[in-house]
């Protein structure tokens, strides 16, 4: 039996890792693999692991420091400790293997080369300059992603696209592609049952076209374009009803769009988070993504399961590999909301074609994304990697490179500080320069 230790960023149901993560281990062999799942803090993610029968463990670790208006210097000169208290963990829990599942920590990847033990690291989106962890972490994102390889014995792309961006400074031959795999039944299920209850609980007549879209209410996931979109079809269909479906972890940003959406009335339906996902796509006919971004997005593969003709934003990752434009779905470029409404009202407009590209999106879908298929392919990736020799412990490198961290952390700190005195200075210096008081003295001497 060899026990895995899976290490996440976060601890909310709310992203496609999540989602990646509770699949993949809803059919793990459980014969052959022990998984355990490092959580940063406690949350909604606990229940569905326990529930799967997997142990959670929680240290608590505050991976704030990537967003802007946080201090970044005190995350990274905290990252050695962080990574000492995961080595121990490693070694008193005999850990054969760590599972990174995310793009934004490297905790897990350097404990493992530390503890000697072997580390897989599942890449789900392209190293991009303008995420905020590489804004708050010395080094540009191909540098990352090298260092990320270099720690790891192999990495793991979601989708042919983005290992080409790995590789280089990754070696192909230790990148392996495995796209997201969805419950292929569970989604057939809802689309027998089209056309779904959401016109019903949205109070709407049977025939009401209706487009969806599904995503964090975030910037990178183009929810401003979406709402565009939905105003210039509104504008030009007399009939047409939109939903968007996602939970809003940036409040002024909600609130942003919500105001953008305002103007649309009743025909936009904000729904928040749910969890009937293939009943509300079963209840859509055309699905919009919109994103600026994306590895492997889960919804897009779900939406063309459940029987709906998509229009996608050519926003990297997966996209290119389940949508061929014009037969399976409908491409458009990132941003441009006017090209994503020309589209969905040229599949209102015509059935017969909204029909023909759903029926061979399911096709594509049947053919090359169900989620047994991706976890017997990650499961040969483990066993591959657990039968070579496990790398040495404590690496030199690793060491020095934390060591440096900490030090740059500690610079950085010292850095502001300084210049926080400075402008204390600098703000004395105008209250004795000034003041009343001296104004009324210059203009004594002055006089004389």
């Amino acid at each position: 039996m060899q026990r895995i230790l899976y290490v996440l960023s976060r601890a909310d149901t709310g992203g496609g890792g999540e989602v990646y993560l509770l699949r993949l281990l809803s059919r793990l062999d459980r014969s052959r693999f022990e998984p355990l799942v490092l959580m940063p803090e406690e949350g909604n993610l606990r229940a569905p692991l326990e529930q799967l029968g997997v142990e959670v463990l929680v240290q608590e670790v505050d991976y704030g420091w990537f967003r802007p208006d946080v201090r970044w210097y005190d995350g990274l000169s905290q990252l050695p400790p962080r990574v000492d208290k995961l080595v121990n963990l490693l070694r008193e829990r005999a850990i054969d293997l760590v599972h990174t599942n995310t793009n934004k920590i490297l905790e897990g990847a350097l404990a493992a080369r530390l503890a000697g033990v072997h580390g897989v690291y599942v890449c789900h989106i392209e190293f991009q300059a303008d995420m905020p962890v590489y804004e708050r972490f010395p080094l540009d994102p191909r540098t990352f992603a090298a260092l990320m390889g270099e720690l790891s014995s192999q990495t793991v792309a979601v989708s042919a696209m983005l290992a080409d961006t790995l590789s280089p400074p990754i070696p192909r031959e230790r990148i392996t592609v495995i796209p997201n795999g969805v419950e292929i039944d569970v989604y057939d299920a809802a689309f027998a049952h089209r056309p779904g209850t959401l016109r019903q609980e949205l109070g709407l007549p049977g025939h009401t076209p209706l487009v969806m879209g599904i995503g964090r209410l975030a910037p990178d996931k183009g929810c401003d374009a979406f709402v565009k979109a939905a105003a210039a079809v509104i504008r030009r269909h007399p009939d047409v009803h939109f939903a968007h479906v996602g939970q809003h972890d940036l409040a002024d940003y909600a609130a942003r769009i919500s105001e953008l959406a305002r103007p649309l009335g009743s025909r936009f339906h904000f729904l928040g988070y749910r969890k009937d996902i293939p009943d509300l796509l079963a209840s859509a006919d055309i699905f919009l993504l919109t994103s600026q971004r994306e590895g492997g997005p889960y919804v897009l593969i779900e939406a063309m399961l459940t029987g709906n003709a998509v229009v996608s934003t050519r926003c990297g990752g997966l996209v290119p590999e389940v949508i061929e434009d014009g037969r399976t779905g409908l491409l458009v470029e990132v941003d441009d909301a006017e090209a994503m409404a020309r589209s969905v009202l040229e599949l209102l407009a015509d059935p017969a074609r909204r029909a023909a590209l759903a029926a061979a999106a399911r096709a594509r879908v049947h053919e090359a994304f169900d989620v047994n298929r991706s976890v017997a392919s990650m499961m040969a990736v483990y066993d591959e990697v657990l039968a070579r020799p496990a790398p040495p412990p404590g690496s030199i490198a690793t060491a020095l490179f934390l060591r440096c961290a900490a030090e740059l952390g500690h610079l950085g700190g010292e850095m502001v500080t300084l210049k926080e005195k400075m402008k204390r200075c600098e703000r004395a210096a105008d209250l004795v320069l000034d003041n009343p008081l001296t104004r009324l003295l210059r203009r004594l001497l002055g006089r004389r």
